[in-house]
């Protein structure tokens, strides 16, 4: 379950530089190259809160976009490397979708043995609590492959 928070932090973290990407890409219309440099973070989140995010999450787009405005990444950054960075995304989230599948299977798989040996056992409401946990698991398991699948999805446009 470690490696699905850390890949599922990975994975916010590399939307964040994307959407910053992206608005930084729509800035240079609008903007001198030059002064898109000097961004600093207040005009940066000013900036990311005007295209609609907000909270926590403004912030975070807000200093990937200030640290890509500074590093000149809009200048450089050919489309092959952004193409890079959606197929390296796909292969994690296809990484974690088979570790989610193989977890998702040992507890079909412990949840029908203990319904086989329920019925030959006494002790009920251990199995039942038992049961329960893997049910649970299970439930948390299929929102997080749920997600991970509308997030393949979502890169198949990119």
């Amino acid at each position: 379950m470690k490696h699905i928070k850390l890949f599922e932090q990975f994975i916010k973290e590399s939307q964040e530089e994307d959407i910053a990407y992206d608005i930084l890409q729509d800035l240079l219309g609008e903007r001198d190259p030059e002064e898109l440099e000097m961004m600093d973070l207040v005009d940066a989140e000013d900036t990311v809160m005007a295209y609609g995010h907000k909270g926590a999450e403004a912030k975070k787009i807000a200093k990937a976009l200030v640290n890509l405005a500074q590093s000149g990444a809009f200048e450089s950054a050919p489309v092959f490397e952004r193409d890079a960075k959606v197929t390296a995304a796909r292969a994690k989230l296809n990484d974690a979708l088979k570790e989610l599948r193989d977890r998702l299977g040992e507890l079909y798989d412990r949840r029908d043995e203990l319904e086989f040996n329920s019925d030959s056992t006494e002790d009920e409401g251990e199995i039942g609590l038992m049961m329960d946990d893997i049910q649970s698991e299970i439930d948390d398991l299929v929102t997080k492959r749920d997600a991970i699948n509308k997030k393949l999805e979502a890169l198949k446009g990119k």
